[in-house]
């Protein structure tokens, strides 16, 4: 997936201010999980429904994450470079539920690749940015919530260094329900 040129710096520059404004909490966070609602950034184009679905999907990924059979994800997978996604975790020194506030979400309504009605979101390997495509995000979060939560469970581990084909996407979706449910 390549962005416009144009669009890339403007989008980096917006991700540096993000970055500049939380490297204080970021530094003050501890290794536990709040309780509170995890929060995160939804960058692009307003789309107030966009957001409510991704909090919405991002705190139901967190719940699943506090399962222990939903976290053993991390151990199923490895990096581009052989090491599991919790051996990655560890060097970090994050859980995947700090990891998940961590990410940031951009709409992706205007790329190209959200035409493909099958594209539902993509990430990079170790990018924390994660490109969704809003009807389709929408579409899954209204039909099944605890779908979009393992879609963005599958972003997660993308940003943590997972590669894809292999294993193919939907392989992967696959072993996140099977892990943490719907």
């Amino acid at each position: 997936m390549a962005a416009c040129p144009a669009r890339r710096s403007v989008l980096e520059g917006i991700l540096f201010l993000l970055l500049l404004c939380e490297a204080p909490s970021l530094r003050a966070q501890s290794n536990d999980v709040s309780s509170e609602p995890i929060v995160v950034p939804v960058l692009g184009p307003t789309n107030p429904r966009l957001r409510q679905a991704v909090l919405a999907a991002v705190n139901e990924a967190s719940r699943k994450l506090e399962k222990a059979e939903c976290r053993r994800i991390f151990a199923d997978f490895n990096d581009l470079s052989g090491r599991t996604l919790q051996q990655e975790l560890n060097v970090l020194g994050r859980t995947g539920q700090m990891h998940l506030r961590w990410l940031i979400f951009y709409n992706a309504s205007s790329e190209k690749f959200c035409a493909d009605r099958n594209v539902v979101a993509a990430t990079n390997p170790r990018a924390r940015l994660v490109y969704l495509c809003p009807d389709q995000f929408l579409e899954a979060e209204f039909l099944v919530p605890g779908y979009a939560a393992s879609l963005i469970l599958h972003e997660e581990l993308h940003s943590l260094g997972l590669g894809e084909n292999p294993p193919p996407s939907r392989e992967i979706t696959v072993a996140v329900i099977a892990r943490c449910g719907l």
